[in-house]
């Protein structure tokens, strides 16, 4: 939530509100890790880019599992994210680094 600025809901967002957010690059890869948490494969991560506060996008990892009632009925998909955005940020810089070493 901190790093989109959306305010945080007791009832959470739903999938389109997510979606919205992450960079049009990245929405499949997210569906299709929310359609397999819903389908019972466990905890499922996915690197996606969101919109930050101020329009540049971060990269974040997360990883999500779908609550379920009594009759297995997928009631919620929680989750957690990590910002990796400095982390890669680095990874390119070595990278860009070293083909000028090359």
């Amino acid at each position: 939530y901190s790093v989109t600025g959306v305010e945080k809901r007791p009832e959470g967002l739903d999938l389109d509100e997510v979606h919205a957010l992450a960079h049009p690059g990245d929405q499949q890869d997210l569906r299709r890790a929310a359609e397999l948490a819903m389908a019972g494969s466990g905890v499922v991560d996915v690197e996606t880019r969101y919109r930050s506060l101020d329009g540049s996008y971060r990269h974040l990892l997360t990883r999500c599992v779908a609550e379920r009632d009594e009759r297995g009925r997928v009631v919620m998909l929680t989750g957690v994210s990590l910002d990796r955005t400095a982390q890669i940020a680095e990874r390119q810089r070595a990278q860009a680094a070293a083909d000028i070493s090359a």
